[in-house]
């Protein structure tokens, strides 16, 4: 780990009242008995940019529990992200949440090896061809386009786009503090061959 954990004691007033924001806010209430008073994870790098941490924990916060997509569908495009930046800290944390909001096991397999999956569901499907167009070419095309419109509207597309868009911000942070993997993680994320 490049960035040690910050105790209270050593954070300003500023970070202080962001990390307070984030206990108070609903990642706090939706995960009681957690302790977000001490910045972990992701939050323990972007802490030390506190103009960066006080309004990308909001929108992180907003796409996890406030976005028009169901938890399944984002958690999906959340570890999809997490699979193109090979980040471990993310896809431990998120393909756990994903299989609880009813993502298929076999989905997370293929996809955690690199594969397309087989047998997804019609909104999976959209998703994927979203995220993976979107990820490959930084772009989707017309075709691509419509059809997650027609399946998501148009809030679902910004709020897709703003998933991938935030976790490939949350993966290069989590990237860069270089975190000890997760034990017991229930599938884990395979390196792939160069």
């Amino acid at each position: 780990m490049r960035f040690k954990d910050l105790e209270p004691s050593e954070l300003s007033e500023t970070q202080r009242r962001i990390i307070a924001d984030i206990s108070d806010g609903p990642r706090g209430k939706n995960n009681p008995g957690r302790d977000l008073s001490r910045p972990k994870g992701l939050f323990s790098v972007m802490i030390r940019a506190p103009g960066l941490a006080d309004p990308a924990q909001k929108v992180g916060a907003y796409l996890r529990y406030g976005s028009s997509l169901n938890a399944r569908i984002s958690e999906f495009a959340i570890i999809i992200t997490a699979r193109y930046w090979n980040s471990e800290p993310v896809w431990n944390s998120h393909c756990p949440l994903a299989l609880k909001a009813g993502l298929a096991q076999q989905t997370a397999e293929a996809l955690s090896r690199g594969q397309q999956p087989a047998g997804m569901l019609k909104d999976e499907a959209v998703a994927y061809r979203y995220c993976r167009e979107l990820h490959e070419t930084k772009a989707v095309s017309d075709e691509t386009f419509n059809i997650a419109w027609g399946e998501f509207g148009e809030q679902g597309v910004v709020d897709l786009t703003g998933v991938a868009g935030y976790y490939t911000l949350a993966s290069m942070l989590q990237n860069i503090g270089a975190f000890s993997p997760s034990p017991g993680v229930p599938v884990p994320l395979y390196p792939l061959k160069k």
